[in-house]
């Protein structure tokens, strides 16, 4: 038996009316695209000045007399210290060692404090590619090749005060951390160990700094206005002691 099929506008039982399809509503305009920020200009390093201010660091050009930038990754910085060959800039602060791009001054890394307490002064030691940071009676060692990962602790005797005041030397990779009242604390930055120890009596253990030209460190006391040293090479036979130095009343430390 056959059935019949009706067909009504070309649809197969479908209704005789088929409603006209809805208009589309109009598409909502996309919004302009924010323009992107331009680069501060990047006069040469001589011409600027790294200002370590609450929460950040201003950018200044000396030539200019303007402000370039604000850097306010860093928090506010106990030290600053540049890298020139590497084109970065290092800042200790309580958010940690952070790492700055000078080509953009933009922050690339930051390692937090590894423990609480005083984190403060910087230096870099080219020989071992690693930045070190005084803190209380030890010093850090961050891999600049390994996104600055802690990879060194220092530790000296707990005599004293400390204040985190370091500095070291890239002629010998030695490190110097004065600790109050009368010790400078002598590293071996290639193993990462406390050497030696510099009795500065009587004059007081205070700021450092080194010449690596001469092979000079200068301590600041509170008798003097500096305390010289002549250091020798640390090599294997030879390590500095106090038997090397001739302490003088008038802050002056002379190599025997």
């Amino acid at each position: 038996m056959r059935k019949r099929i009706t067909i009504n506008n070309n649809l197969i039982n479908g209704p005789g009316n088929v409603p006209p399809t809805q208009p589309t509503s109009p598409t909502t305009p996309t919004s302009p695209t924010q323009p992107t920020q331009p680069t501060p200009p990047v006069p040469p390093l001589e011409n600027i000045l790294f200002i370590g201010r609450n929460g950040g660091i201003t950018v200044y050009d000396v030539a200019r007399n303007q402000v370039i930038t604000e850097i306010e990754s860093t928090g506010t910085p106990n030290d600053i210290f540049i890298n020139q060959p590497m084109n970065v800039l290092y800042a200790t602060s309580q958010q940690g060692l952070s790492v700055i791009d000078l080509s953009t001054y933009q922050l690339i890394a930051q390692t937090p404090v590894p423990m609480s307490g005083i984190f403060n002064e910087i230096g870099y030691n080219p020989d071992n590619n690693t930045v070190y940071v005084g803190a209380d009676f030890r010093v850090f060692g961050f891999d600049a090749s390994n996104n600055y990962e802690l990879i060194a602790t220092i530790d000296v005797p707990r005599t004293g005060g400390t204040s985190g005041r370091f500095a070291l030397n890239p002629s010998t990779s030695l490190g110097y951390l004065p600790v109050s009242p009368f010790n400078m604390y002598v590293l071996d930055l290639l193993n990462n160990s406390w050497a030696s120890t510099i009795n500065t009596a009587p004059n007081y253990a205070g700021s450092v700094a080194t010449n690596a030209a001469t092979n000079f460190i200068y301590n600041t006391n509170s008798s003097t206005s500096v305390c010289q040293t002549c250091l020798p090479l640390l090599t294997e036979t030879q390590t500095p002691s106090l038997q090397q130095f001739l302490l003088k009343s008038l802050g002056i430390c002379l190599q025997t």
